[in-house]
């Protein structure tokens, strides 16, 4: 299925989120670039099955992944017998640079 964009004042979107437009009641995450408006952050005090996901956006989409990949540990090694993860380095480098 394609995404929908929907361009909309904060208002409106926060009165959605009340009335479980965005989710149908069992939970959503809800990415926000830039701040977080008062009336958003009001709505979802009382919908703890909402969550709000602020804070600066990286470049590394493996990192953005983390809100939106259910139950998974992710772990990797920086070396295996003192031999370097190259892809580990690689991707440390790309969150480094921004």
């Amino acid at each position: 299925p394609a995404a929908e964009a929907v361009v909309e004042d904060a208002d409106a979107f926060a009165a959605r989120v009340a009335a479980g437009q965005i989710d149908d009641t069992v939970g959503a995450r809800v990415r926000v670039v830039g701040t977080v408006e008062d009336a958003l952050r009001r709505t979802t005090q009382d919908r703890p099955e909402v969550a709000i996901l602020e804070g600066p956006v990286t470049c590394a989409g493996e990192v953005e992944l983390r809100h939106y990949v259910h139950e998974q540990a992710v772990s990797m090694t920086l070396h295996r017998f003192g031999t370097p993860d190259r892809a580990f380095h690689a991707l440390a480098k790309r969150i480094a640079q921004g």
